[in-house]
């Protein structure tokens, strides 16, 4: 096998000598030789290609003799595409023997090359094969975006083909099912229909129905998915098949049934899918043995739960062992240490780390930068990769997520194809650590497919680093530090395998021990003694919390460490010493606010928050416990809205002074002040335990606490269902739960009817129509004109500028909502100006309209959408202007200006907030307020065409006759809009939703379910909700 490796790595250099022989005496070519009139077409690709593949010297007078049409220079051109295509067998071959063999990085990289001769020798079969051999090698790799190159390449070379329609159609299912994974799900389910119209084999129908059915389910189409699945499992049955493609429709269904709720059919299935997995397919099997796992979970069987989890981790490990080739990286390694290392990178890489451990981000970036650059002109490889590493690890710990990711891919990609096991085990665990805290990172395992491979490669790496005599500065540069085994303690420890994760964390802490200084020791210690305390082993837990005050004491912790140490401290201690474990957490907020202050303001720092969100809660709990209401309240702010807060300071005139102060309790009294009528601020909390919900009642100077006990888990399963049927479970969810009603009643006591709230939800309950709660027998918003605040800091935007009287209409963009045309034209006329209808509702249109008018009032009456699972899917469906349509997505919306006093959504779920990150909180409604709207009505679920009408008709003569007191409380105008169409009968006559959603997701049926009448009373008229400022100045 290695001597097979040995030829495919010099392949490039078989090919291209003899090229290189042919230019290097183009000058001596024959005259009497033509070159071919299609050579000469191609003569720009061809000569791209050896400047690409050829050293500069050689190639440029080449080049330049070919572009002055030198005919000899053609002659040469003619004999090296000869060459070149004479070479095309023997890299079928070794592309073949790679592929056979499994050897994926090498694959990559040989695969491409040989693309590229395919492409430029014109020969599109030996492209599709070379294509899809390299599509699937990055997807061995996990280099998915390089998979999405390599299928689309694939498609275009198929065509004219005598296989064109099977090409196709394999091409186009593969490329669904990679998109699916990096969450572009629209273009996705459009591959799968493209790959259903060219397939023809019921095999490979099946085969794309059950991944078109995978993507729906990430999507939260359940059901959708479910049907689809169920059809292939009884289509497959029916023929007798009881493979593998059986085993994957099963698994995959199951997994659609633990999301349902369906948690015992899902572990049946689950459990015979496994029996019908070969037992040499680790991969599959791992994914089945996660599922479990979370079933598992979702259940409450701690002990089923670690066991599958611990089965997964050891399937995985194994699969991805099998795949290493150890003399591969063998022959990386020794290349890399034959290379000196230039003195000056080294020194800049730990002047870097120096940098790091001070809390001095940007001179570790600038310092790495260099180190990098140096190294690779001294084609130091290794050095520079580990340095990206280090790189992408410190983005992450910044919240600058998307360069983390980008520089771990680059990274892992250039580490595989050249054999250096280290660099590329250092970025898996920085992207298995994105994975454990909710980011995509498009591996169906999860954070355990980067753990697997990074805890085989450490094994792999440790037995080469061992076999070659290193100085002691080598072997530091050669060392694993132990990132990987943390990663793998922390998530085994989400699955209650306690002793595992005990396991991985003593080992990552040994690590850490014998490095001097090594600045993840703490981290590791916190993660091990609550641990150890579960375990019953008390006296270890001392000892580790012995050696994390140690360290806090000693000062040479970085601030990221006297976070995490002061927030450990103050676990052990908040049921001995509440005061001691405050000290503990005031010490962590402080220290997170001057890390955080390092990240310039904006949205950015909002991944930064997601690391340490914990600490607010913890405060805001052990303050509440010791009856310090205002300090509660004040800790509370740093967990409320801080992304929005923060991107609306960037934009005020008075930014600095808003671009890091927390709301104290004063000035949210201060701010109260100025949303008139005797307005009262209630904020929400969620005990971290899930046992109770407190609400800090503010008004009159004064604040107030209210707090109910019970179970809060109704609230995160609610957002858990099937997609299509959500606003029907919220708005029940917020009718009938007792919790719910005893929690509103429990505020309306202490606020006096027709008093106006502002409400500012919180986690769980921010997507949840908390209007509609019944109390004492009406729906809140009746009793208490309601608007929302996603935190008290936003009141401070306010502007009090004149109004400049310009107004923005635009809406049914689709050109199939009769509604929202009328809606547009009826609005327009109240606010004078003429609405954008149809075609003309383009993005480019809106966004001039807004960019040069800066209109006052923004009306928007088209399909929305918003995401719970995948945040930035929150979009608009613009036309296109050629009688077509395009999504604008969440950061585009974010780029518009939306200065304008109030902006009206009247579009499905633009209201709703998605997680991206699973930090952010993304709707349309809120991209709007971060670009500088003031107050934005928008919707809650899909609404339907007519009461969304009705409604808007309503509320806009309710503004048009208030207009004339100049300055109006929008909340009064929305309850009245609400009574209206609380006495229409209309709505039970339901129309076309204006529902994105279902418009993005071609050949998905929506039906109506049977619901309570209460439940789709309120379905009509409690969709729209004000959040931001309640006043508006005409």
């Amino acid at each position: 096998m290695q001597s097979d490796l040995n030829k495919a790595l010099s392949i490039e250099e078989l090919v291209l000598t003899p090229v290189l022989l042919v230019i290097d005496h183009w000058q001596t070519m024959d005259l009497n030789e033509e070159c071919a009139a299609a050579i000469l077409v191609r003569q720009a690709d061809i000569g791209a290609f050896l400047s690409f593949v050829l050293p500069a010297g050689k190639i440029v007078p080449f080049i330049a003799a070919l572009t002055d049409g030198d005919p000899r220079a053609r002659v040469a051109l003619s004999q090296v595409v000869e060459m070149l295509n004479q070479a095309c067998p023997i890299l079928r071959k070794v592309c073949g023997d790679c592929f056979r063999q499994g050897a994926w990085e090498d694959l990559s990289r040989k695969s491409a090359f040989a693309a590229r001769v395919a492409s430029v020798c014109d020969r599109p079969a030996d492209l599709v094969r070379f294509c899809s051999q390299l599509a699937q090698a990055r997807r061995a790799v996990r280099d998915n975006l390089g998979a999405v190159d390599a299928y689309r390449c694939v498609i275009q070379a198929a065509s004219g083909l005598p296989n064109e329609k099977s090409l196709l159609a394999v091409a186009h299912g593969n490329l669904g099912l990679v998109l699916s994974d990096i969450s572009q799900f629209d273009d996705a389910l459009e591959h799968f229909r493209l790959a259903l119209l060219y397939e023809s084999d019921p095999k490979g129908i099946r085969m794309i129905q059950t991944n078109r059915a995978g993507c729906l389910a990430r999507l939260g189409e359940y059901r959708a998915a479910g049907e689809i699945l169920s059809k292939e499992i009884a289509q497959l049955e029916e023929n007798g098949v009881t493979d593998i493609d059986l085993a994957i429709a099963l698994d995959t269904n199951a997994q659609t049934l633990i999301a349902l709720g369906q948690l015992q059919p899902a572990l049946e299935m689950l459990e015979r899918a496994r029996s019908l997995f070969p037992s040499d397919d680790g991969h599959n099997r791992a994914v089945n043995a996660m599922a479990m796992a979370n079933a598992c979970q979702e259940a409450g069987d701690d002990v089923g739960a670690a066991k599958a989890f611990e089965l997964a981790h050891k399937l995985a490990v194994g699969d991805v062992r099998k795949s290493i080739d150890v003399e591969f990286y063998r022959n990386g390694f020794e290349q890399a240490t034959a290379v000196k290392t230039d003195a000056r990178a080294a020194h800049q890489f730990k002047q870097g780390l120096h940098e790091k451990q001070h809390d001095n981000p940007s001179g570790a970036f600038a310092c790495w930068q260099e180190a990098v650059n140096l190294a690779r002109a001294g084609n130091d490889i290794g050095l520079a990769l580990r340095i990206s590493a280090n790189a992408a690890a410190l983005f992450f710990d910044f919240g600058q997520i998307d360069r983390a990711l980008d520089v771990c891919r680059a990274v892992r990609q250039e580490a595989s194809a050249r054999g250096l096991a280290l660099p590329e085990l250092m970025v898996l665990g920085t992207m298995s650590a994105m994975a454990a805290s909710g980011i995509n990172i498009d591996d169906p395992l999860g954070a355990l497919g980067p753990l697997a491979r990074s805890i085989a490669l450490r094994n792999v790496h440790s037995q080469i680093v061992a076999g070659f005599d290193l100085n002691p500065v080598e072997r530091s540069g050669a060392v694993d530090a132990g990132q990987s085994a943390n990663e793998l303690a922390m998530f085994a420890a989400t699955y209650s395998a306690i002793a595992l994760a005990a396991d991985y964390f003593r080992q990552a802490v040994e690590i850490a021990r014998s490095i001097k200084g090594h600045p993840a020791l703490v981290n590791r210690l916190a993660g091990l003694t609550p641990l150890l305390e579960k375990l019953g082993d008390a006296a270890g837990a001392n000892q580790t919390a012995a050696e994390i005050e140690s360290l806090l004491k000693s000062g040479a912790l970085s601030l990221q460490g006297e976070i995490v140490a002061h927030r450990a401290l103050a676990k052990r201690l908040e049921k001995i010493s509440s005061a001691q474990a405050i000290a503990h957490l005031r010490s962590a907020t402080a220290a997170a606010e001057r890390m955080r202050a390092q990240i310039p303001p904006g949205p950015k720092r909002a991944d930064f928050d997601r690391q340490f969100r914990d600490v607010p809660y913890m405060l805001a709990e052990l303050l509440f416990r010791e009856k310090l209401f205002p300090a509660a309240f004040e800790a509370l702010q740093g967990a409320k809205g801080r992304r929005l807060i923060e991107a609306k300071a960037l934009k005020a005139v008075n930014a600095g002074e808003y671009a890091d102060a927390l709301p104290s309790a004063d000035e949210a009294h201060q701010l109260l002040l100025g949303t008139g009528n005797r307005s009262v601020l209630v904020d929400f909390v969620v005990s971290l335990r899930g046992d109770a919900i407190t609400a800090y009642v503010v008004a009159d100077g004064a604040i107030q606490p209210v707090c109910v006990t019970g179970d809060t888990s109704a609230f995160n399963q609610v957002e858990r269902g099937n997609a299509a049927e959500r606003e029907e479970r919220v708005v029940e969810l917020c009718m009938h739960n007792p919790l719910l009603r005893e929690l509103a009643e429990a505020v309306a006591a202490v606020i006096p009817a027709s008093r106006p709230i502002l409400l500012v939800p919180d986690k769980v309950l921010y997507n949840l129509p908390l209007h509609a709660i019944p109390v004492h027998g009406k729906p809140w918003i009746l009793r208490n004109p309601i608007s929302y605040l996603p935190s008290v800091a936003l009141l401070r935007f306010r502007r009090t500028v004149p109004q400049r009287r310009h107004a923005l209409v635009a809406g049914d963009s689709r050109g199939d909502l009769l509604g929202a045309r009328e809606e547009c034209s009826l609005v327009g006329s109240v606010l004078g100006t003429t609405p954008l209808i149809g075609q003309a509702c383009t993005c480019a249109a809106v966004e001039k309209r807004l960019r040069e008018d800066r209109p006052d009032s923004v009306h928007l009456a088209m399909h929305g959408r918003g995401d719970l699972r995948h945040g930035d899917r929150s979009s608009l469906l613009f036309a296109d202007g050629m009688g077509g349509e395009e999504w604008v997505g969440f950061d585009a919306l974010t780029e518009f200006d939306w200065a304008a006093r109030l902006v009206v959504f009247s579009g499905c779920s633009t209201a709703v907030a998605g997680m991206r990150y699973s930090s952010q909180l993304l709707s349309v409604a809120n991209a709007a307020l971060e670009a500088g709207a003031e107050s934005v009505i928008a919707s809650m679920w899909p609404v339907d065409d007519t009461s969304a009408k009705m409604f808007m008709t309503s509320f806009y003569k309710g503004l048009d006759h208030a207009a004339q007191s100049g300055l109006v409380d929008l909340r009064l105008i929305l309850v009245q809009a609400i009574e209206d169409v609380r006495k229409q009968t209309q709505w039970e006559q339901p129309t076309r939703r204006r529902n994105g959603r279902h418009a993005g997701l071609p050949g998905i049926k929506v039906e109506e379910n049977a619901v309570a009448p209460d439940v789709k009373a309120a379905l009509a008229w409690a969709p729209f909700v004000l959040i931001g400022a309640p006043l508006l100045q005409l």
